[in-house]
C-alpha cells in the first residue's frame, strides 16, 4: 500500500511538473535529458520501473484539454534582425524619343507649338514707365511626357530633341529663331530684330548665351535675371541694345579695359561698355572700338572728372549712349580726344551724320560747328551744355528745316538762341519755297526776328517755333500767326494770352500750332476754318471752359484734320458744330 502510494506521489508531481511546462510554453533550448520531467522519470526506473522513457512519458500524458481562456497580451517582443537585400531587378527598356516641338509666341501673346496656337498667354503685360511686366506660364513635362502649360496638356511630345541636348527651338523674330540645349547654353541666329524672348521662362538655367551674326538687335529685358549666365556674346551686326538688357546677371563675367566692363566677341570684345569698374573712379578712358555705353555704366559716379577716348570725334558721335547715365560727361564735363582736351569749338567732321542721344550732354563746349551732312539730332544731345554760346551750320536754312530733332533738348538753340548759317549771324529767316516741311524743333528757342514760312509748306513739326522769345507776329483776332507777304496767317503760332474767353482763326489759317491755346481757361468758344489742316500736340489742353467748337466744314473735313496728341487734353465737355451736323 506504501508502494502505491508513493507511486501516486510521484505521478501527481509528474503531472503537475508536465502541466507547469505545458502552461509556461517553450522552456529554455537544451535536451530533454537535461529537463525536469527527465529527473522525475529517473525516479521512476531507480524505484523499479521498467518502461522506456517514451512508453513511460506517454502513460503519464494526459488527452489534450479544451482550449483555455485568452491569455493577457504580453510584452512586445524585441525588434527582430533586418532581413537580407533582394536582388536588384532588370532595368526596363529605354523609352522612345518624343518629338523636338518648336515653340513661339503669336502676335496675341499666347504659346505656339508645333504651329498649333495654345489659348495660355507665354508672358505677361509689361508694367508702366519700363517696370518689366509678369512671367507668363512656364512650360513643364507632365507625366504622360507631354509639355504642359500651366494645367492644360498641349500634346506635344518632350524629348532631347533630334539633335542631341536640344530642349527647346522656336522663333523669336520675323527670320531669328532660339534654341537652348540642356547644357544651360542658348543660341541666337537668323537675321533681323529679335521681337520677342521666349527663353525668359527658362532665364534661371541659361549659363551661355550666343547672339550669331546677322541679328540686329538685343530688346529691353532680354536678359533680365539671367542669374546663372555667366557669358555672353554679342555680334557686330547688332545695332540697338534695350534698357535693362543684362539687369540682374550677377555670374555674368566682363572684358575689361581701363576702369570699364565691356561685353561682344573675339573680334571685338568692347562692343557695349556695361559698367564703370567702380563707382568712385575718377577718370576713364573708353575704348576706340565701343559702339554702345549701357543706361547706367556710369550711375553715381560722381568722382569723376575726365573721359579719355582713344578714337576721334566723329567716332565719339557714332557711340549710342542708351540712358541718362550712360555718358559719363555727366559727372566729368572734360573729354579728351586722344589726350587732348576738347573745349571751345568742336567742328564735326563731314562724315558725321548723325549726333545721338546724350553726346555732348553736361559738356564744356562753347561753341559747335555742324556740317550739312548731320540729318538727325538725337535726345538731350546737347542737354545741360550751358557754357555753348554759338551754333553754326555749314548748309543752308532749307537743309536746316530737315534736320530731325528728337526732342527740346537735342536742339542746341535751346542754350544758345543764335544760330550762324555760313559764318552768318541769322536774325531773319526766309524759308525758300522748296522747303515743303518744317521738322519739329526746328527753331526751338531761337531769338531772330522774323521768319517767312512758305505757301510750300504742307507740314510743320510740333513746337517749331516755341521759346522765339523775340519773334514778331502777324495778329488777327486773339492770335499771333506766322506766315509770308501773300498769307501772314499760315499757321497759327499761340493765342495774345491766356486770359482770352474767344478767339476766331484767320480763313486762310492751315495750322494750329502745338500748345496754341494751351491753359487758356477761360476759353469758352472759338471758330476754326475749314483751311486748316492740322492741330498741334496739347494745342487746346487744359481749356476747362471750352464749350463750342465752330467748325467751318463738314464733319468728314472735321474728322480728316490731322490731330496732335493731347490736343484736347483736359478740356470742358465741346460740341463742334459743323456745317451739315454737330459733333457731341
Amino acid at each position: 500500500m506504501k508502494k502505491i502510494a508513493k507511486w501516486l506521489l510521484i505521478a501527481s508531481v509528474l503531472v503537475f511538473a508536465f502541466v507547469a511546462l505545458v502552461a509556461c510554453g517553450k522552456g529554455e533550448d537544451k535536451s530533454y535529458k537535461d529537463s525536469e520531467i527527465y529527473q522525475v522519470y529517473l525516479a521512476y526506473a531507480e524505484n523499479g520501473g521498467t518502461l522506456s522513457y517514451d512508453e513511460w512519458y506517454a502513460s503519464i500524458k494526459g488527452e489534450k484539454g479544451d482550449p483555455g481562456e485568452k491569455g493577457d497580451k504580453g510584452d512586445k517582443g524585441d525588434t527582430g534582425a533586418k532581413g537580407d537585400k533582394g536582388d536588384q531587378g532588370i532595368q526596363g527598356d529605354k523609352g522612345d524619343d518624343g518629338l523636338t516641338p518648336t515653340i513661339e509666341i503669336n502676335a496675341d501673346g499666347y504659346w505656339v507649338i508645333n504651329g498649333e496656337a495654345t489659348t495660355v498667354k507665354a508672358q505677361g503685360e509689361q508694367g508702366i514707365q519700363g517696370d518689366k511686366g509678369d512671367n507668363g506660364l512656364t512650360p513643364y513635362i507632365g507625366e504622360n511626357g507631354n509639355w504642359w502649360i500651366g494645367e492644360e496638356d498641349t500634346g506635344t511630345k518632350a524629348s532631347s530633341g533630334e539633335e542631341k541636348g536640344v530642349f527647346f527651338t522656336g522663333k523669336c523674330g520675323e527670320n531669328a529663331t532660339w534654341t537652348m540645349y540642356v547644357d544651360g547654353s542658348l543660341i541666337i541666329s537668323g537675321q533681323g530684330e529679335i521681337t520677342s524672348t521666349p527663353w525668359s521662362s527658362f532665364s534661371a538655367l541659361i549659363t551661355k548665351a550666343t547672339i550669331e551674326d546677322g541679328i540686329e538687335n538685343i530688346p529691353n529685358y532680354a536678359f533680365s535675371s539671367c542669374s546663372s549666365l555667366t557669358s555672353i556674346t554679342i555680334p557686330d551686326s547688332v545695332t540697338s541694345i534695350g534698357e535693362y538688357a543684362f539687369s540682374g546677371c550677377s555670374s555674368l563675367r566682363y572684358n575689361e579695359y581701363d576702369n570699364g566692363y565691356y561685353l561682344g566677341n573675339d573680334n571685338n570684345p568692347y562692343i557695349i561698355l556695361v559698367k564703370a569698374k567702380d563707382t568712385s573712379i575718377t577718370s576713364c578712358t573708353i575704348h576706340e572700338d565701343t559702339k554702345f555705353i549701357y543706361s547706367y555704366a556710369f550711375y553715381e559716379c560722381s568722382s569723376l572728372t575726365s573721359v579719355y577716348y582713344t578714337g576721334d570725334i566723329a567716332s565719339w558721335c557714332g557711340i549710342t549712349f542708351s540712358g541718362y547715365y550712360s555718358n559719363p560727361l555727366r559727372y566729368a564735363h572734360n573729354l579728351y580726344i586722344n589726350n587732348e582736351i576738347i573745349s571751345g569749338e568742336i567742328v564735326l567732321p563731314n562724315t558725321v551724320t548723325q549726333i545721338p542721344d546724350y553726346t555732348f550732354r553736361n559738356s564744356n563746349i562753347t561753341s559747335i560747328i555742324i556740317p550739312d551732312s548731320v540729318t538727325s539730332i538725337g535726345s538731350y544731345a546737347f542737354y545741360e551744355c550751358s557754357n555753348l554760346t554759338s551754333v553754326y551750320y555749314t548748309g543752308d536754312i532749307a537743309s536746316w528745316c530737315g534736320i530731325t530733332f528728337s526732342g527740346y533738348s537735342s536742339n542746341p538753340l535751346i542754350y544758345v538762341h543764335n544760330l550762324y548759317i555760313d559764318n552768318e549771324l541769322i536774325k531773319d529767316i526766309v524759308i525758300p519755297d522748296t522747303v515743303t516741311e518744317i521738322k519739329a524743333y526746328a527753331f526751338h528757342g531761337w531769338n531772330g526776328t522774323s521768319i517767312t514760312i512758305p505757301d510750300s509748306v504742307t507740314s510743320i513739326g510740333e513746337e517749331a517755333f516755341s521759346y522765339c522769345s523775340s519773334l514778331q507776329y502777324n495778329e488777327y483776332d486773339n492770335g499771333y500767326y506766322l506766315g509770308n507777304d501773300n498769307n501772314p496767317y499760315i499757321i497759327l503760332v499761340k493765342a495774345k494770352d491766356t486770359s482770352i474767353t474767344s478767339c476766331t482763326i484767320h480763313e486762310n489759317t492751315k495750322f494750329i500750332h502745338s500748345s496754341a491755346f494751351y491753359n487758356c481757361s477761360s476759353l469758352t468758344s472759338i471758330t476754326i476754318p475749314d483751311s486748316v489742316t492740322s492741330i498741334g500736340n496739347s494745342a487746346f489742353s487744359f481749356c476747362y471752359s471750352l464749350t463750342s467748337i465752330t467748325f467751318q466744314g463738314t464733319k468728314a473735313q472735321w474728322y480728316a484734320i490731322s490731330k496732335g496728341y493731347d490736343w484736347n487734353y483736359n478740356t470742358g465737355s465741346y460740341v463742334v458744330y459743323c456745317t451739315d451736323g454737330d459733333i457731341r
